[in-house]
């Protein structure tokens, strides 16, 4: 009897920590060989996004070179719940021993899909933990077990690098070649696979310094959002329009007493994502962006910071305020609210009464 595993997901696109987790796997469960199922039109969420099918599976030929790459999901006439998928592997290899293997996350998660006691009865479940939702995917695992389900807990443990985010540098034009494999960033690149409407537009709109700003601190809040958690979507548009108004003459949505003041843009900002039809969130986080304001949502903090530190500002203390944001980002995000303070101080600057007022609030905490 061989024993096989069985690794689903979008996919899109497979990275180094899909990669990493499958040999882990294979090693530490001691499988003859893996199969690696890319999921199609998944009923529990839409993760082809304008990628097509067969370019993930290409792609997962690329990353997987060691697995078989299955179109399972592609014809089948059932929905592709896990449990009608691992029946269609178990009718292919009724002598083998099957293993489903699953994030941390999914596992979390798993009483939530479809016949999920039926699932455990059918298959073995490997779980390789993920940082974050520790908590809710022990509590799962030991349901599960309660219910004679059996699991086991690989020793791997995940970074929390999202497909979401490569996507987006992607679309910006970075280089994803230390987060992928090679052949999988050169395939993308080729294909222009992840172009983005909105970013043609913030193209379009500023002079190219200012675009690169815009784009370093994308990537910038982009990881510092692996330790936050938000919506990468929400990081992504926020930070992407957050100086999109800096060069145009308008004063759409600006205060009376902020016309023609270096704190204008945020506010015309903030009416053009409106207009685009960004979510509320969005909006108030590029509204808020460059004074701050009391009481600030995490989102705003994070286009607050990754606006003032991203990799091309070059002033006394960045580099130990970036590494403040990382280690712990309220804390940080308050040093860098006080070193923001302090220089427009210093310089007698006059200071927008917002930035007075978040100040004020977050001094003593």
């Amino acid at each position: 009897m061989r024993k096989i595993g069985l690794y689903g997901g979008a996919f899109n696109p497979p990275h180094n920590e899909h990669v990493a987790v499958l040999n882990s796997a294979k090693k530490e469960l001691n499988l003859d060989f893996c199969i690696v199922f890319p999921s199609f039109d998944p009923p529990h969420k839409n993760t082809t996004s304008s990628v097509s099918f067969e370019s993930r599976m290409e792609m997962c030929a690329l990353a997987f070179k060691n697995a078989i790459i299955s179109d399972i999901e592609k014809n089948s006439l059932e929905k592709n719940y896990a449990v009608n998928t691992v029946k269609k592997f178990q009718e292919l290899y009724p002598e083998d021993k099957l293993v489903y293997v699953i994030g941390g996350d999914s596992m979390a998660d798993l009483f939530k899909w479809y016949q999920p006691e039926k699932l455990l009865s059918m298959v073995d479940i490997a779980v390789y933990p993920r940082e974050g939702r520790i908590e809710d995917m022990n509590e799962a695992i030991n349901k599960a077990r309660e219910v004679g389900g059996n699991i086991t807990v690989l020793s791997y443990v995940g970074e929390n690098i999202s497909s979401r985010e490569i996507r987006a540098l992607a679309s910006l034009g970075f280089d994803i070649s230390d987060i992928v494999p090679r052949e999988v960033s050169d395939y993308v690149c080729k294909n222009a696979l992840y172009k983005n409407e909105y970013v043609d537009i913030v193209k379009a709109n500023l002079p190219q310094k200012t675009v690169d700003h815009v784009f370093r601190t994308v990537k910038w809040a982009l990881r510092l959002n692996r330790n936050l958690g938000l919506s990468v979507e929400d990081v992504f548009l926020a930070t992407l329009f957050h100086d999109i108004t800096k060069k145009t003459d308008t004063t759409s949505g600006v205060p009376e007493d902020a016309i023609s003041t270096p704190v204008a843009h945020q506010f015309s900002g903030a009416e053009y994502a409106k207009r685009l039809g960004f979510n509320d969130k969005v909006v108030q986080a590029i509204r808020y962006h460059t004074t701050g304001r009391e009481d600030m949502t995490t989102l705003e903090k994070l286009v607050y910071v990754a606006d003032m530190t991203e990799e091309g500002r070059e002033f006394d203390g960045v580099e130990k305020l970036r590494s403040a944001l990382l280690f712990d980002f309220e804390k940080g995000f308050v040093e860098c609210l006080n070193h923001s303070y302090e220089y427009l101080v210093n310089k007698g600057e006059n200071i927008y009464y917002l930035t007075k007022n978040a100040y004020e609030y977050y001094k003593n905490r």
